[in-house]
């Protein structure tokens, strides 16, 4: 919660936390900061994986087994930008493994943008922490404060204060 409150403190907007559960995203927290942006997702509830910013961030990170059977589909629509296909969302989970982090723009409402990082257990991916801000120019400048605020909560899981590698966070480019 530390983790989470400050990171929320730092971007002025909703954070949460999610975990694999099944095909689905389950959130097991969320804060929700006054003014921030249409958020639709519930302490307890569930978004399909290819919808949210956690869910291919889990998706990316996920055996092949799971991920494979969520990539045959089907894809639930919530907005014209949601990943509609295998195709889509193949691509998704190489662009989250590749950056270090998922951006969603307006995949579940056309206002908001779900950023996204892993969260690791000793350099096991085992839960998603997100931002949802608002889907304008500047959504892509919360990719680095959640990039850090992860890396922090995995170091914190682990029990290291150094970085390896695999934590260290990348640099967002591109819009």
């Amino acid at each position: 919660m530390a983790h989470m409150g400050d990171l929320q403190s730092v971007a002025g907007h909703s954070t949460q936390l999610g975990v694999l559960e099944e095909d689905e995203v389950l959130f097991v927290e969320r804060l929700t900061a006054p003014g921030s942006v249409v958020n639709i997702t519930k302490i307890a509830g569930r978004l399909p994986l290819h919808a949210s910013s956690a869910g291919p961030v889990l998706l990316a990170h996920a055996p092949s087994g799971p991920r494979e059977r969520v990539l045959q589909g089907p894809f639930a629509s919530y907005t014209e930008h949601t990943i509609s296909d295998e195709r889509a969302l193949r691509a998704e989970l190489a662009e989250v493994r590749q950056r270090g982090f998922a951006f969603c723009r307006g995949h579940i409402h056309p206002d908001a943008a779900g950023v996204a990082v892993p969260v690791r257990k000793d350099r096991r991916v085992v839960a998603a922490m997100g931002l949802v801000v608002p889907n304008d120019d500047g959504a892509w400048s919360f990719a680095r404060p959640l990039m850090l605020a992860g890396l922090s909560l995995s170091r914190a899981l682990s029990g290291t204060a150094e970085s390896t590698t695999e934590e260290a966070p990348r640099s967002g480019t591109g819009e």
